[in-house]
């Protein structure tokens, strides 16, 4: 077996060579970054955003001498002090990564004012590691979280005047339940011209809220680029590819319908290649029957796995969740034939719904409706019911 080869890959951040098509997004966000906008990107979890996003930053470090990323994840972020955090560990591991550029250290203390870099170099290896500490005034004493978060920005303004940064959002929409986190950023960030951005979300209707309701704190602030479904005629060959070395080649017609059965969520896609690679039982050609029973033999291997995310829902919880899982897509909460099936009342069921999607468990897709966020748990869930 060449070990050259190409392979599946899954659950990590992907270089190109392993992105399927994309190509077009690839070049339209490099063009973006290149003409120093604001960009809104918006693709629900799973679809690919981390890897497109990784390989653009990847670019601007090698084309920008000197240049600076700052990648700064707002995930489930409560408060503004865990927002000053997650600037925090942004800055300082930007600027960790150019540590090796002779006088870089001396040069960025003048940006960082009343933050306090500390160094660590680990005695094995001699990797630094560098962490900031917010101060106020000559006693060392902790600053107020608002305060932090804008000596942050700051920070990353003086930065931008000295040397080209690529500023990274991800999961940006998680400030909206931050109080005055909208305003302070959108206050900030407006005073950084020239400083591409890349403001990264997975929840589409809190990105339309910020973005597109007028007077919203970031209402018209940055240009929207959208990642969505790839079509089966683009992930054939890539299949293809990828199965040759093993003997094996897949017909349109049951990539299709793999495709409809999983969402069309690209992670879950590739990670049912991976399984057609590495299950003996698979046949060379591989028909729908062929994919069908690959795909029960990978559910039933995450058997455990599956069943113990579930214990942490309640019964009404798991009602709704299966039954979605059922339908794949449920666009009406409201409609009889659902609420039948789930049992609770329309307002119980809105309610279960909304903490679902807050906490990533469910996706909303426009013009779908609501699919759990990994459409594997659903298969699960439609061929093993609770």
């Amino acid at each position: 077996m060449n070990k050259k080869h190409k392979e599946f890959h899954y659950d990590t951040v992907l270089d190109p060579t392993n992105l399927c098509g994309r190509k077009a997004e690839l070049k339209g966000l490099q063009v973006l970054i290149e003409r120093k906008q604001r960009v809104v990107l918006y693709a629900p979890r799973r679809y690919g955003k981390s890897s497109l996003v990784h390989y653009a930053a990847t670019k601007y470090l090698a084309e920008h001498k000197r240049s600076l990323v700052i990648n700064a994840d707002f995930m489930d972020v409560s408060s503004l002090a865990s927002l000053a955090d997650r600037l925090r560990l942004a800055t300082a591991r930007a600027i960790s990564e150019r540590m090796a550029v002779r006088g870089f250290l001396e040069s960025v203390m003048g940006y960082l004012k009343n933050l306090s870099l500390v160094v660590d170099v680990d005695p094995i290896s001699g990797t630094p590691s560098v962490s900031l500490k917010g101060t106020s005034g000559d006693f060392g004493r902790s600053i107020a979280p608002v305060q932090l978060v804008q000596e942050c920005l700051d920070a990353i303004k003086r930065m931008h005047k000295d040397r080209p940064v690529l500023l990274i959002m991800d999961e940006f929409q998680d400030i909206h339940f931050v109080k005055e986190a909208e305003a302070i950023l959108r206050a900030a960030l407006q005073k950084m011209p020239g400083l591409p951005m890349l403001m990264l979300g997975s929840k589409r209707a809190l990105l339309t809220e910020m973005f597109a309701r007028s007077g919203s704190p970031f209402f018209g602030f940055g240009d929207e680029m959208t990642l969505g479904p790839i079509p089966v005629d683009t992930w054939l060959p890539y299949f293809n590819e990828r199965l040759s070395p093993y003997g094996r080649r897949i017909h349109k017609q049951a990539l299709a319908a793999l495709c409809e059965l999983v969402c069309e969520v690209p992670n879950s896609v590739c990670e049912f290649g991976f399984a057609l690679c590495h299950d003996l039982q698979v046949p060379a050609e591989i028909d729908e029957t062929a994919m069908k029973s690959c795909l029960q033999r990978l559910i039933q291997s995450k058997e455990q796995s599956l069943r113990y995310q579930m214990v942490h829902f309640s019964l009404t919880e798991r009602s709704v969740i299966a039954e979605i899982a059922r339908r794949r897509y449920v666009q009406q909460l409201g409609a009889k034939d659902f609420l039948t099936a789930v049992k609770p009342v329309l307002s119980a069921v809105q309610k279960i719904v909304a903490r679902l999607v807050k906490s990533g468990f469910l996706e909303w897709e426009a013009g779908k409706g609501y699919r759990l966020s990994d459409p594997l748990v659903g298969v699960f869930l439609s061929a093993y019911p609770l």
